[in-house]
């Protein structure tokens, strides 16, 4: 029979001691949280014969898988049925590709990295910076000598190392084979991308127009599962809502091929988190409580499209129309070519278009034709852009 101990009311729990269990049930901390049965796995060992159950990865890290936070450093792959679903959403493809490395973040306890290593990839990085994960990933290491590779590093906050630390980077990335952009990525990056670490797909986007990190590899892809308000803002329109459309939507849409694959609620993965309504300009979003599976692929022709030493100029060029999104266009461009307005007005601009109307085809478009103009070298953008260099061979040196 059970017996019931009531705490003080301040700590407002109630540890309910049941004679025919062995372990303690805390009520206030499952609420909202799936039984044990339906987390998986089970397969992990720390020794032979040893088996680490759901129970005991509730036991062990109950912090930093099983706690809801809104705002969690990182999110894990603890459901085997949401493993599958990656793992069959990435195709064939990639398996017959066997020069391609596959790097996995936010690994945790390695249920997506044992279904990929059970599917024949040959080629797998994992980055996991959280000491309590390494010894299920060096289980796995053990187990598949040269598939696998374990880096206990932290792959998202790449963007925070310093620019003179080029080894640390480097390092990173050691061992992966570089191909010419026109070929198939020679990286496919996986796993899942809390909002607390959208910088990093910001950063990537910051990289790629410089062709440096990862993307000095060649068209480093990404299959991740993104916040909604990430996705929000990728797929935004021009002239609709403004405070949605951004630069960071022009660059995803300049860049990459993007594909979203499947919709996963949120409960699916852990540790869980609640929803976020976000205020902006009168208007409000809110959280549809999924996670986006999005492949983003650099485009193929980028390099067709402009030459590879102006992709920096583009991104400059974006972001410094796009940081006034209601301001005209024509206004702007003068301020950097004077009576330029006619040349704008006969591809069909007005003196009315703000820069927030322009689509990012339309960015493409407006820079190519700046830069063709004989006054363009001479132009204060050209100038702005050649301090901001100088100041980034100063960091660099």
């Amino acid at each position: 029979m059970a017996h019931l101990y009531f705490m003080p009311f301040a700590s407002r729990r109630i540890l309910i001691l049941m004679e025919s269990k062995s372990h303690v049930f805390n009520s206030r901390v499952a609420v909202g949280i799936r039984p044990l049965h339906s987390i998986t796995p089970t397969w992990f060992t720390h020794e032979e014969g040893c088996e680490v159950s759901d129970y005991t990865l509730q036991k062990r890290h109950k912090k930093l898988l099983f706690r809801r936070n809104r705002h969690a450093e990182s999110m894990y792959v603890i459901n085997e049925r949401v493993a599958d679903m990656l793992l069959d959403k990435l195709g064939n493809d990639l398996k017959q590709d066997s020069g391609r490395s596959i790097f996995e973040i936010n690994p945790g306890p390695g249920v997506l990295t044992k279904k990929l290593l059970q599917s024949g990839f040959e080629r797998i990085r994992v980055f996991e910076p959280h000491n309590e994960f390494i010894p299920y990933l060096k289980i796995l290491e053990s187990q598949y000598p040269h598939n696998l590779v374990l880096v206990p590093k932290d792959l998202t906050t790449i963007h925070t190392l310093s620019t003179r630390c080029k080894t640390s980077e480097s390092t990173m990335l050691e061992g992966i084979s570089r191909r010419p952009w026109h070929e198939d990525s020679p990286v496919t990056i996986v796993g899942v991308l809390p909002w607390k670490q959208y910088t990093f797909l910001r950063h990537m986007l910051w990289r790629l127009s410089n062709m440096s990190g990862l993307f000095s590899l060649g068209r480093c892809q990404f299959c991740l599962y993104i916040p909604h308000k990430e996705y929000w803002y990728m797929t935004a329109e021009p002239g609709i809502l403004l405070s949605r459309y951004r630069a960071t939507t022009v660059y995803y849409r300049l860049f990459f091929d993007i594909k979203l694959l499947h919709r996963e609620p949120r409960s699916s993965f852990h540790p869980p988190g609640s929803e976020q309504i976000v205020k902006s300009s009168g208007k409000t979003f809110k959280d549809d409580g999924h996670m986006y599976l999005v492949e983003l692929t650099p485009k193929r022709d980028l390099l067709e499209q402009l030459p590879k030493e102006r992709l920096p100029e583009l991104y400059f060029f974006v972001r410094q129309l796009m940081n006034a999104r209601k301001a005209k266009l024509i206004a702007i461009m003068e301020q950097w070519v004077p009576k330029c307005g006619p040349r704008l007005i006969k591809q069909g601009y007005t003196i009315y278009t703000r820069t927030g109307d322009l689509t990012p085809r339309n960015y493409m478009e407006v820079f190519k034709q700046l830069s063709s103009w004989s006054e363009y070298p001479d132009s204060s953008f050209s100038a702005a852009i050649q301090t901001v260099k100088e100041q980034m061979d100063d960091l660099t040196s």
